[in-house]
């Protein structure tokens, strides 16, 4: 067990990742990626993120920008550009191989923003949401699988979750909306029901039977993605949630918001 021990070259407003076995730390260091061993923080790697995110105005995914392959061979980073007017342009994907850390070739995305990314099927597809389109594509070659264009298109999202299965998106919004996209047809639902402040943050259960959305309004809604109805409503103290994560076993759901205050949900 260590203590005060610091990331003194962690740069941005997104968490560090670990591997899925928890051996591996990456995070946003500047205009690269730091990969460390989680226990003793050495240094194993830096990442050059490269063109053309250090020569522009670049925004992260709200809920996470790095992923981890489940083999801890692969790392990926997904961004987008601004245009001069700070509207969204061109969205990118860089990867590096592990533990080499070689730069493998940058894959254009499309227009932003990037709402959500996530690894399926054992980290063989990788899904990637905008706020107009779900995609898929073939996580080693990035070789593009099938698209989706979500209709009708949400409005002013905030943030988003992929089921586990890759079946369905999660988007909430800025009013407080939940809506939910079958990703096969980009069909969008709007959830019943709702916050009555913006969504912070989006998760999905374990098993993907549930979604969990969380409100600056300070409730949290257990969600059926499937059928769009609310499950159950859990009210807290108000306040700006930042973020939610749930447990592996999907019994706990923990939500910190702006001040430092983290709560423990019961699920069951």
């Amino acid at each position: 067990v260590m203590s005060d021990r610091t990331l003194s070259d962690f740069f941005g407003d997104q968490p560090a990742v670990y591997s899925r076995d928890g051996t591996l730390l990456v995070y946003r260091a500047g205009t690269t990626l730091a990969v460390r061993h989680s226990r003793t923080l050495e240094l194993d790697a830096r990442l050059p993120i490269g063109t053309p995110f250090a020569q522009n105005l670049t925004a992260d995914v709200p809920e996470g920008s790095i992923l981890i392959s489940p083999d801890e061979r692969t790392v990926y980073y997904g961004y987008w550009l601004m245009d001069a007017g700070g509207q969204p342009a061109q969205a990118y994907l860089a990867r590096w191989s592990l533990p080499s850390g070689q730069s493998l070739p940058t894959v254009a995305l499309g227009r932003g923003p990037l709402l959500a990314l996530r690894l399926l099927d054992n980290g063989r597809r990788l899904m990637v949401t905008s706020a107009r389109e779900v995609s898929t594509y073939d996580a080693r070659s990035l070789r593009p699988l099938s698209a989706a264009a979500i209709h009708p298109v949400p409005l002013l999202p905030t943030s988003a979750a992929i089921s586990p299965d890759g079946t369905t998106v999660a988007i909430g919004s800025q009013a407080g909306a939940v809506s939910f996209v079958a990703a096969a047809t980009g069909l969008a639902r709007r959830g019943s029901g709702g916050h009555t402040a913006a969504v912070a943050s989006v998760v999905y259960a374990p098993d993907g039977r549930t979604a969990m959305s969380v409100g600056d309004d300070g409730r949290v809604i257990v969600w059926d993605p499937l059928t769009g109805e609310e499950l159950a409503g859990l009210a807290g103290p108000p306040g700006r949630v930042q973020d939610a994560k749930d447990s592996p076993d999907g019994s706990t759901l923990y939500t910190s918001a702006v001040g430092g205050g983290v709560l423990a949900w019961d699920l069951t």
